[in-house]
């Protein structure tokens, strides 16, 4: 699997090269911050003041946090190319499944814990994410706060959501064939490949649609010959009036060059990632990123993804059923 650090060297590197590419926002949009690990005691907290406060419910009480912001040619030419606040109201939530109003206890999280092959002590602030109430990740979601470990789990699986079908490896792995492809074209034709490219093609189609014409209408012109036939004074029949052409096209003087032709050939056979497909690619590896930088029992500082970190992420996607996973779904939009 991509490591999260290692997919926003291919996603910063399309930032750069793709042109015009919005700036790309975490699943939450430009509100959305990660918080920090701080003094407050609940799921996770922070000393400075966010943007915004409140006396909301669910999991997370602690002195506030903050946080960072969440950042979240033609064909072959031209396809070239947080809030805190003071925390720890006391509202009861209402469970999705059963409609009774819940708040996980000891034992139950001893179990979920059990089941996520984590020991409560190894998950550390993490309990508070595997244990959290479907419905207080929901109003995370809804409110697009991702602060401490609810928040960050609530970004994580509204990110998954909204990704959908899409395999994030596959665009990954598309958009890096088409970023080496530039590489290519721009070490062969210089900075300036794309209007190159593209002014070549656009020539090369125009004459050939010229030359498409010229043959048409030759053959129509042929028939009209072999029947005797004058357009402008006799009936014509079906079968010759169908080879009619259209208006003639302009003609265009163009030269064919050959390397240019194989390059354009070389373009990679899948099609090339929308922006839209990258944003959402990048929302997941921001959250799985904010993730594993939040959990404080996390024994990794490396770019590889460790069995302990992939676990982790896999046992937080893995605790929501699908009932649950379909209201995430419908709460981000997706």
């Amino acid at each position: 699997m991509f490591h999260p650090k290692k997919i926003m060297t291919v996603l910063g590197i399309t930032t750069l090269l793709l042109s015009p590419v919005a700036p790309i926002t975490g699943v939450f949009g430009d509100q959305a911050a990660f918080a920090g690990n701080g003094n407050g005691g609940g799921n996770g907290g922070g000393n400075g003041g966010g943007g915004g406060g409140g006396n909301g419910g669910g999991n997370g009480g602690g002195n506030g946090g903050g946080g960072n912001g969440a950042s979240k040619s033609s064909d072959a030419g031209s396809k070239a190319g947080g809030n805190g606040g003071n925390g720890g109201g006391k509202a009861v939530q209402r469970s999705v499944a059963g409609g009774e109003s819940s708040k996980p206890s000891k034992p139950a999280a001893k179990a979920a814990a059990a089941e996520s092959g984590f020991a409560a002590n190894e998950l550390g602030n993490m309990n508070g994410a595997m244990n959290a109430n479907i419905n207080a990740v929901l109003a995370h979601i809804r409110n697009g706060n991702t602060n401490g470990p609810v928040g960050a789990v609530a970004a994580l699986v509204a990110a998954d959501a909204q990704l959908g079908d899409l395999d994030a490896e596959d665009v990954l792995a598309r958009e890096e064939a088409w970023l080496d492809y530039e590489a290519m074209l721009e070490e062969e034709l210089g900075a300036g490949y794309r209007d190159l490219l593209d002014g070549y093609e656009r020539d090369r189609d125009a004459a050939q649609a010229y030359a498409d014409w010229e043959a048409a209408n030759a053959d129509y012109l042929a028939a009209l010959e072999t029947e005797g036939l004058d357009p402008l004074v006799d009936e014509i029949p079906e079968e010759i009036d169908m080879l009619r052409v259209g208006e003639m096209p302009p003609k265009v003087e163009f030269e064919p060059n050959e390397q240019y032709d194989q390059l354009l050939a070389d373009a990679p056979e899948e099609e090339r990632p929308s922006e839209e497909d990258l944003a959402a690619v990048e929302a997941v590896t921001d959250a799985e990123a904010a993730v594993l930088a939040l959990w404080n029992k996390n024994p990794d500082s490396t770019d590889e993804m460790t069995e302990e970190e992939q676990a982790l992420l896999d046992a937080l996607r893995e605790r929501f059923s699908e009932a649950e996973l379909e209201a995430i779904a419908e709460a981000a939009g997706s």
